[in-house]
C-alpha cells in the first residue's frame, strides 16, 4: 500500500492544525494550564486529541510550510486556542480574588502556599478556592465541554486566513470587569463580617485599656474567619458555577456565534 504526496500533506495537516488549537488551549485554560504539567504531556494530550477530533472535522487546506500564509494560518489557530482557554481562566480569576480579600482580612498574608493553576504563591485561602473550583471543573466534566467547543469552533472558524475579530477580543476583555464584580461578591459576606469583629475588638480595647484584646484578637479572627469559610463555601461553589455557565456561554455568544 503506498501513499502519494499529496495524501500524506492532508493527513499531516488534518492532524496538525487541530493539534496547534488545542496546544494553544492547553497552555491556557485551567487544570491544563498547570505547570506541573510538563509540555511532553501537554502535547501528548494535544496530539491525541487531534487523532480523536479529525475524523469530525472537514479538510484542512494543504498550506506549504513556512511561508506567510502559513505563519498568519499558524497565528489564528493560536489566538482562538488561546482566547477560549483565557475566558476560563477569568472565572478562576474570581476565586482567586475572592481567596485574597478573605486571606488578607484573616490576616493570612504571609501564609502563602503555591497556586496549583499559575505556580504562585498565593494565601492559602486562594488555594483552597482554586482547588475546589479545578475538582469543581472536573466532576461537572467541563474539560469535555471546552474539547466540543473546540470542535465547533472548527465550523465557525475553519482553519484559514480567517481569525479572531477585534470585537470577540473586546468582549472577553469586556468580561474582566465582571471577574472583579464577582470575586468581590463572593467575599463580601467574610470579610464584612471580619470588619465588624475587628471593630468590637477596638471597641473593647478602647473600654477596657487594661485587658490585652489583641493578645487574643488574631486566633478569635482565624476561628471566626474558618467558621465563615466552611458556612458560606457551598454559595461560593454555587456562584462559581453560575460565573462559569456564565463564561461558556459568553464563548457560544461571541467566538462560536459567528456561523
Amino acid at each position: 500500500m503506498t501513499f502519494t504526496e499529496a495524501q500524506i500533506t492532508s493527513l499531516v495537516a488534518s492532524v496538525l492544525w487541530p493539534m496547534v488549537r488545542i496546544g494553544a488551549l492547553f497552555a491556557a485554560v485551567p487544570v491544563f494550564s498547570n505547570k506541573q504539567l510538563s509540555i511532553k504531556v501537554k502535547a501528548l494530550l494535544s496530539l491525541l486529541i487531534a487523532f480523536m477530533i479529525s475524523p469530525l472535522l472537514g479538510p484542512m487546506p494543504g498550506i506549504e510550510v513556512f511561508t506567510p500564509e502559513f505563519i498568519y494560518v499558524l497565528f489564528n489557530q493560536v489566538a482562538i486556542g488561546l482566547v477560549m482557554g483565557f475566558s476560563l481562566q477569568l472565572v478562576f480569576g474570581t476565586l482567586a480574588i475572592a481567596g485574597e480579600m478573605v486571606g488578607y482580612s484573616m490576616k493570612l498574608g504571609m501564609a502563602k502556599m503555591a497556586d496549583p493553576i499559575n505556580g504562585v504563591q498565593v494565601p492559602v485561602v486562594t488555594t483552597l478556592y482554586i482547588t475546589l473550583g479545578m475538582l469543581v471543573i472536573l466532576a461537572l466534566d467541563i474539560h469535555l465541554v471546552m474539547v466540543q467547543l473546540l470542535v465547533e469552533s472548527f465550523t465557525v472558524f475553519p482553519v484559514g486566513m480567517q481569525g479572531i475579530d477585534r470585537d470577540i477580543l473586546w468582549g472577553i476583555i469586556g468580561w474582566g470587569t465582571r471577574m472583579y464584580e464577582m470575586g468581590l461578591l463572593m467575599s463580601l459576606p467574610i470579610v464584612g463580617s471580619i470588619l465588624l469583629l475587628d471593630i468590637a475588638q477596638g471597641v473593647m480595647q478602647r473600654a477596657a485599656q487594661q485587658f490585652q484584646i489583641f493578645a487574643i484578637g488574631f486566633p478569635i479572627t482565624l476561628l471566626a474567619g474558618m467558621i465563615l469559610i466552611w458556612i458560606t463555601l457551598p454559595a461560593v461553589m454555587d456562584n462559581f458555577i453560575d460565573t462559569l455557565n456564565e463564561v461558556i456561554q459568553l464563548i457560544r455568544d461571541t467566538v462560536l456565534a459567528r456561523r
